[in-house]
């Protein structure tokens, strides 16, 4: 979102905002470890890795830095808000 966006809303759609991306990153860090466990057990089992069990965390991990950076300009409007 941009930074005018984030000024149009209310201080109570920011928090709900901002739970909302902590729980989407809870979750993800939870399916992550899932699929770090089922590669460590395909790998010590001696079987073959499915290229969707890799491409997968590959794929949840790449989504982090864009919720990192929406979290962050969230949390800065409120600090901004609370200082003003």
């Amino acid at each position: 979102m941009k930074a005018e966006e984030l000024r149009k809303l209310s201080e109570e759609e920011l928090l709900k905002k901002k739970k909302g991306l902590q729980t989407v990153n809870g979750v993800m860090i939870g399916i992550l470890i899932a699929f770090l466990f089922l590669i460590g057990k395909d790998l010590f089992s001696g079987n073959e890795l499915e290229t969707t069990t890799i491409v997968m965390p590959i794929i949840l991990l790449a989504t982090f830095p864009f919720n990192y950076q929406e979290l962050s300009k969230i949390k800065a409007e409120l600090a901004r808000r609370e200082s003003a």
